[in-house]
């Protein structure tokens, strides 16, 4: 777009003459003006900055220029001639600027100080492959323990330990049964309370039943002495 080109009047000022940059409005004829304050003509995009400071719309010729009184209408219809953003356009765009793509960071790299804490631990906790680890304790478990990726454990383990190949498997089962056994003992325990207190109110109802026979035959001898 070409530059416009403002044209330099000399005016009275203040009682002398100075140079002034003329713009005029493309739709009422309003004349602006913008003086020199050195007295020399002013650079044509000295002066558009200027007469815009002074609320004018300086377009790329006199047409297109709007003083101020002219400019809402100026305003207005360029806004009409922009290209209208719908609704679910504009929250698109909102949702893309508040949820920026997520970077993904990649894999944590095990340290020298990683291997040798996990070697630590499974020379505490691994009793050896044919026998895997001890009770309670897993890849897992060292995983969740340490902080650490399940997959540092089993590498160092496979590495410096052995496999375990079913073993976990196993452990499992040997927890199990132990809990099983404890579900006996349990209910073994109850089966034997409730048989000595069986055994004590059989007792309790065998005495009054004595005590019972011994009163029928007292009533039986004395109706024998009564007859």
């Amino acid at each position: 777009m070409g530059e416009q080109h403002f044209p330099i009047l000399t005016k009275m000022r203040d009682g002398r003459v100075v140079n002034a940059s003329s713009i005029r409005c493309g739709t009422c004829k309003e004349e602006g003006l913008s003086y020199s304050a050195s007295g020399r003509p002013t650079p044509n995009r000295a002066s558009s900055e200027k007469f815009k400071r002074m609320g004018w719309v300086v377009g790329s010729s006199q047409r297109l220029n709007r003083c101020p009184s002219c400019r809402p209408s100026a305003i207005s219809a360029s806004n009409n001639n922009q290209p209208k953003i719908h609704k679910l356009d504009l929250e698109q765009i909102v949702m893309a600027k508040s949820n920026p793509p997520a970077v993904t960071e990649p894999p944590r790299e095990m340290t020298r100080d990683d291997r040798r804490i996990i070697f630590a631990k499974l020379n505490e906790v691994y009793i050896g492959e044919d026998q895997g680890y001890s009770a309670g304790w897993s890849d897992q478990k060292i995983s969740d323990d340490l902080g650490t990726p399940k997959s540092w454990v089993e590498r160092i383990r496979e590495e410096n330990f052995g496999s375990i190949s079913t073993n976990e498997n196993v452990m499992l089962c040997y927890k199990q049964i132990k809990e099983l056994w404890i579900g006996i003992e349990t209910s073994q325990k109850a089966l034997n309370a409730d048989r000595d207190v069986f055994k004590g109110k059989m007792a309790e109802a065998n005495a009054n039943i004595g005590k019972l026979i011994a009163r029928a035959d007292e009533l039986h001898a004395l109706i024998k002495r009564i007859s």
